[in-house]
C-alpha cells in the first residue's frame, strides 16, 4: 500500500526532476492514495488537480490500431488496402493500412505545416487535415514501406478509415467494441 515514503518519493519527482501529472493508486475499486502534482497550465501558473483534463495523444494509437484490427477481422477492409481506396483526393498513392499501422508509409507530418497555415482560432479536426493535405499536396517523406518514421498522420487517417467503415464516430466504435465490453 502507498506509504508516507510514496508521498514523499513523489513530492521529491516534483520537486527535483519537475514531475508533472496525478497519481491515484486504488486496491480492489477503493483509492488508497491521489495526489496531483505541478501545473495544468504553466503559463498561468494554475495547478493541477483531479478534475484536470489531459489529452491523449500517442496513447490513442493502439486503440486506433485495436479498432483496424477488429474491423479487418469483420471483414470491412484489408491491411493491403490503399490509402487512396478510402480518400482518392489525397495525394499519396501505393500507401497501404499496414503501412500506416507500422509507421512505414512515408506521409508528412500535417502538424509541422499546419501550423504555419491553419487559422489557429479554429480547432482542426480530421476532415480538416485531410481537406489540408489534398489542396497542399505536401510531399511523401519517402516511398512507402521502404524506411520507418513515426506518424501521427498515419494514425489520424487510420481513426477516419475507422469511422468510414464502421459508420459510426471514432469515439463510439472505441466506446462500443472496446472500452463498454471491458467493463
Amino acid at each position: 500500500k502507498p506509504s508516507g515514503q510514496t508521498d514523499e518519493y513523489l513530492s521529491g519527482q516534483a520537486k527535483y526532476f519537475r514531475f508533472n501529472g496525478n497519481v491515484l493508486v486504488a486496491e480492489k475499486g477503493k483509492i488508497i492514495y491521489q495526489k496531483s502534482f505541478g501545473f495544468a497550465d504553466f503559463d498561468t501558473r494554475r495547478m493541477l488537480n483531479d478534475s484536470s483534463v489531459f489529452e491523449l495523444a500517442s496513447v490513442s494509437k493502439q486503440f486506433t490500431a485495436m479498432a483496424i484490427l477488429m474491423l479487418m477481422e469483420k471483414g470491412k477492409l484489408k491491411l493491403t488496402d490503399s490509402l487512396r481506396q478510402y480518400f482518392p483526393e489525397l495525394p499519396y498513392s501505393n500507401i497501404t493500412i499496414r503501412q500506416m499501422l507500422t509507421h512505414t508509409s512515408g506521409l508528412p507530418d500535417y502538424e509541422a505545416a499546419m501550423n504555419k497555415k491553419w487559422d489557429h482560432r479554429k480547432i482542426a479536426f480530421n476532415r480538416d487535415m485531410i481537406a489540408f493535405l489534398a489542396t497542399e499536396k505536401l510531399a511523401a517523406n519517402f516511398l512507402p514501406g521502404t524506411k520507418w518514421e513515426y506518424s501521427n498522420t498515419a494514425f489520424a487517417l487510420l481513426a477516419s478509415i475507422v469511422e468510414k467503415q464502421s459508420g459510426q464516430t471514432f469515439q463510439h466504435f472505441l466506446a462500443e467494441n472496446i472500452f463498454t465490453p471491458l467493463g
